[in-house]
């Protein structure tokens, strides 16, 4: 069983995204309105977030509009350059259109295949 396999469902159906301004480090979660998350879960995540990356701001929202990319564009405009995110497919194509999104705000993708 891959790694990824044995993570609770919740976190299988969760992207990342990551920046930086001048100040400090962000990290935002967007966890699939697909899933059901208790509330002793969410805080039990924020916790070992906070432990294991001291110091970065911490995002986390499960379900409703708006992808951890977009959030984190929307709270950050012009005090960033650069989102990394985790999908392995690249911006999301879908109904919340981020790749349409960032591209009419003219970000570049600079996303890679394997």
């Amino acid at each position: 069983m891959a790694a990824w396999d044995s993570l609770p469902r919740y976190l299988q159906k969760t992207t990342i995204a990551v920046s930086a301004t001048k100040d400090k480090e962000l990290m935002y979660l967007y966890l699939s309105p697909q899933v059901t998350v208790s509330d002793q879960q969410m805080q039990e995540l924020r916790t070992d977030l906070q432990t294991a990356y001291p110091g970065v701001e911490i995002n986390i929202k499960h379900g409703g509009f708006g992808h951890a990319k977009y959030r984190l564009y929307n709270d950050y405009k012009g005090k960033i350059n650069a989102i990394g995110i985790s999908n392995p497919k690249g911006p999301c194509k879908d109904r919340d259109g981020c790749f349409d999104f960032f591209t009419n705000v003219k970000w570049k993708n600079i996303w890679h295949p394997d």
